[in-house]
């Protein structure tokens, strides 16, 4: 699940970075960037950080990826892991 969660959050930061950089060019850039994430116990974890024992040392991770999720800046949604081309190349 860190794995997971780190990808997530890199993807997170990287989506900002870019809708950023378009609104600067002047392209109108709306709605939320979908996040497709076949890993359900990483979406899991990013809406509802509790008290993990084993989990400490991503919380600020996953913490970043609940507001960017709840500020609708970006949306982590279940992707099948057979329609998930990036494993294809893993």
């Amino acid at each position: 699940m860190e794995a997971e969660n780190i990808s997530a959050y890199a993807a997170t930061q990287e989506a900002l970075w870019l809708s950023t950089l378009l609104n600067e060019f002047g392209c109108q850039f709306s709605g939320p960037v979908t996040i497709l994430e076949d890993y359900q116990a990483c979406i899991y974890y990013s809406r509802n950080p509790g008290d993990h024992q084993r989990t400490k040392h991503i919380d600020q991770k996953c913490l970043f990826l609940r507001e960017q999720d709840e500020a609708g800046n970006v949306m982590l949604r279940k992707i099948k892991t057979i329609d998930n081309l990036a494993d294809h190349f893993t």
